[in-house]
């Protein structure tokens, strides 16, 4: 049974957003570092045909942390308020399966990011918490942006999820929609897209 981290949703007040914008990193070629594509694959599926569905959408990504940086500097291009919602696998020493949530924004990067709570190990060099420090430094970063990290235990290269984390998606695709739900403010007005469409 995975853990989840005492996680104060209260504290994830409603931001006003007009939408959500579900970002999955993550090489589903290296067993346990694929969980965030698997979690937001999950929280679609969950939210379709619920009152947060049209709410919520995926980025297009390769994966890659350094794909953050187009997705920021195009949502803030964009002029919409939205919610992005980072999925990635951590490698912190807390037990495989377990689920942590860490809300950021255009603050100063917390000190605790990539200490006991890093992303797990990117083939591209740079984790979570490098690329959103660079993000910080270029002034990138989106106002209203959480993490969301499902402890992986096995990044070798093959398909496939652990057991434990396999069992985490579910739970960590829930949290998704909960801090999803927790933040939006309300629907949007009717004929409003939060999209641009």
């Amino acid at each position: 049974m995975p853990s989840v981290s005492p996680i104060a949703l209260a504290a994830v007040s409603p931001v006003a957003t007009t939408g959500v914008l579900l970002v999955a990193l993550g090489n589903g070629f290296c067993h346990d570092d694929g969980v965030g594509p698997a979690v937001v694959e999950s929280a679609l599926q969950m939210s379709e045909g619920s009152e947060l569905g049209p709410a919520i959408r995926a980025a297009g990504t390769d994966g890659s942390p350094l794909s953050l940086l187009d997705i920021f500097d195009e949502d803030r291009r964009s002029g919409h308020d939205r919610l992005l919602v980072v999925v990635d696998a951590l490698c912190s020493g807390r037990p495989p399966g377990s689920i942590t949530m860490t809300w950021l924004g255009t603050a100063a990067p917390p000190s605790t990011l990539g200490e006991g709570g890093q992303s797990a190990p990117s083939t591209h060099g740079l984790g979570f918490a490098e690329v959103y420090r660079l993000a910080a430094c270029m002034s990138l970063l989106p106002e209203h942006m959480a993490l969301i990290g499902v402890e992986g235990a096995d990044f070798s290269k093959g398909e496939g999820l652990s057991p434990a984390v396999t069992a985490a998606v579910a739970p960590a695709a829930r949290l998704v929609l909960r801090v999803a739900e927790a933040a939006l403010a309300g629907p949007s007005p009717l004929g409003s897209s939060p999209w641009g469409d």
